[in-house]
């Protein structure tokens, strides 16, 4: 994944400062559709982004005041970084690793779960000007390999991932970083991690560092992962909760159900968004007496999208599903050493084509069906798998499914699910198959069903379906 421009953290930088987006400029009237051009355009007011050429992500987000108290807090540990101690953590953390060698233009591995000790790496090598590269801390070797071709100079690890890192990067030096990190015991602590954060910030350099300089290289989310499902419990230990996001997938109407249900009082929304820009896309908005659960949400500000048929290329009006394209100053520069995926991805006019079938309803909300590459193609029918995933994990009997095209001489490909049981149930191929078919048009129906402990999914949630069409091979 190539380098992403900094004015994501520009925009939010800039909402933030303003305290997010008001309620009238929520109501204000926006074209949502332009059928000359078949560009959706965001409901909310653009936001005016830096413009001085020169001014990078950190310097920018330290020059505005912050009002609140708590800039990072850990959860497990109960540590919190106050604002005023922040800067100088910072600082003191470029210069820590200027002292190890570290320059403008050089990648910076963070393998690292979410803690405290995470955005004080970013920030502190971004203002060096290097370039960082996270990845997920539960990567595997295979995965981890996938970064020598960004040639990372330094890694971040946990302690107890330190020695395992250091064989797969081949000779890239790594850092260990504690799982609690305490500003109380840094002068006693003779680790390197706790030396480069308590390294004196008036040495740390002041490169000079443009806006479409590299901040970042990503890599999308990992591919043989399993993830574990947590147990639902009682909303007593929620109350304090107010909003709850999902993304990476969209989620089944059944999973909702049971979210609103469990807990009545939280809002739930979710958003869309990808690696390519920068998470940045759309976000849930649920107006008093209107809850669109099952919306991505609004286009953000300084967010355009067209939803194109992915046959003919013409672009579609509001209610009309199609490839959506989006074009966002958090847009991609392009992937990394692969000019040919790039141009496959990025046309000359800056639209990120996405792959993702989608389609907008006449409010501008925007509702995420399927993967373009995961679309079954049913004797010239498309069948997108989520539908029939949505019908599926409706049946109470059945606790997780996916579903994939198994390939056919007759129709070329068919709807083939895979169904984990709930414990105790009796379902067969047969009830199963007859439970969609009452739901579905004819065309849509399941052909096979095979039963299965669990679904192969990433550390993000998503459905592996490269492994079930391995499965499905295994089993011919």
């Amino acid at each position: 994944m190539a380098a992403l421009s900094k004015a994501l953290v520009e925009l939010q930088s800039t909402e933030e400062e303003h305290g997010g987006i008001n309620e009238s400029s929520k109501s204000r009237k926006f074209p949502l559709y332009s059928p000359q051009t078949g560009v959706y355009s965001s409901k909310y007011p653009s936001i005016n982004l830096p413009s001085d050429p020169l001014l990078d992500v950190v310097s920018f987000i330290f020059s505005h005041k912050h009002d609140g108290q708590h800039a990072l807090v850990d959860s497990p540990s109960g540590l919190s970084v106050p604002y005023s101690k922040l800067s100088p953590l910072v600082k003191s953390m470029a210069a820590g690793l200027h002292h190890l060698g570290v320059k403008q233009g050089d990648v910076v591995l963070i393998l690292l779960p979410n803690s405290v000790c995470f955005p004080l790496v970013t920030l502190g090598a971004m203002s060096l000007g290097a370039v960082v590269t996270p990845m997920n801390p539960l990567s595997n070797l295979l995965e981890l390999k996938q970064v020598l071709d960004c040639n990372p100079t330094l890694a971040f690890a946990a302690n107890d991932k330190v020695d395992e890192l250091v064989d797969a990067l081949a000779g890239c030096p790594v850092v260990g970083v504690p799982e609690a990190l305490d500003l109380n015991s840094l002068s006693t602590d003779d680790s390197v991690f706790h030396k480069l954060i308590s390294s004196d910030p008036a040495m740390a350099p002041r490169p000079r560092i443009k806006q479409q300089d590299t901040a970042a290289i990503l890599y999308s989310s990992g591919t043989t992962e399993l993830t574990k499902r947590a147990r639902r419990g009682g909303g007593s230990s929620f109350r304090r909760l107010k909003q709850v996001c999902c993304g990476a997938a969209p989620a089944t109407e059944k999973s909702i159900t049971d979210m609103i249900e469990t807990l009545p009082h939280v809002d739930f929304i979710q958003g869309y968004g990808l690696t390519e820009s920068a998470a940045l896309g759309a976000r849930g908005y649920n107006a008093v007496g209107a809850h669109k659960y099952t919306s991505a949400g609004l286009l953000s500000p300084n967010v355009q999208a067209k939803v194109v048929d992915w046959v003919t290329g013409a672009h579609l009006p509001p209610g009309s599903a199609g490839e959506l394209w989006l074009r966002s100053p958090g847009n991609t520069k392009g992937y990394l050493n692969n000019n040919d995926a790039t141009m496959v991805a990025l046309d000359k006019n800056g639209w990120l084509h996405t792959g993702d079938i989608v389609y907008f309803d006449q409010d501008g909300y925007l509702f995420v069906i399927d993967r373009l590459k995961e679309v079954i193609k049913y004797k010239g029918f498309q069948i997108a798998p989520a539908d029939l995933e949505s019908v599926l994990m409706s049946h109470p009997e059945i606790l997780d499914a996916a579903v994939t095209g198994g390939r056919d001489e007759e129709a070329g490909e068919i709807p083939v699910a895979f169904v984990v049981p709930r414990e105790g149930s009796i379902l067969s191929e047969a009830a199963v198959m007859n439970y969609v078919a009452k739901q579905v048009a004819p065309y849509k129906k399941v052909r096979k069903v095979y039963f299965r402990s669990s679904i192969p999914r990433s550390p993000a949630g998503k459905i592996l379906r490269r492994e079930l069409k391995n499965l499905l091979v295994s089993k011919l």
